[in-house]
């Protein structure tokens, strides 16, 4: 059940999801996939997200949009939330802001809908 909003609208608080375990162990996760996978410091906590950036994606961030690979998404992505201690949003727009960042080989760009 998620706990949370933050996949609305296309998956709402409450919601009751299903997933298959062995989906990428043949095929790569794609850019749109929804993907769940266990907190790494705590196997009780699910964290849900949408990937929007694959490997050797070109990422930039330029007046709350996300580009990938030069286009805007149809797609609002929410980026206000806290990683480590660091405001994601901020982070993401000093760093993106005036340049655009490669995903490197075997990583994935994933974000909250909201």
């Amino acid at each position: 059940m998620l706990p949370s909003a933050s996949m609305a609208p296309t998956l709402v608080k409450n919601d009751v999801i299903l997933v298959n375990k062995s989906a990428y162990l043949k095929d790569k996760p794609q850019s749109g996939d929804i993907i769940v996978f266990k907190h790494p410091r705590n196997s009780d906590v699910f964290h849900v997200f949408r990937v929007v950036g694959l490997p050797g994606d070109h990422i930039s961030y330029r007046k709350k949009v996300l580009y990938v690979n030069g286009k805007s998404g149809t797609i609002s992505y929410q980026t206000k939330y806290v990683l480590e201690g660091r405001d994601v949003e901020e982070y993401i727009e000093k760093t993106l802001e005036l340049s655009v960042a490669s995903i490197p080989v075997n990583e994935l760009l994933w974000m909250l809908d909201y």
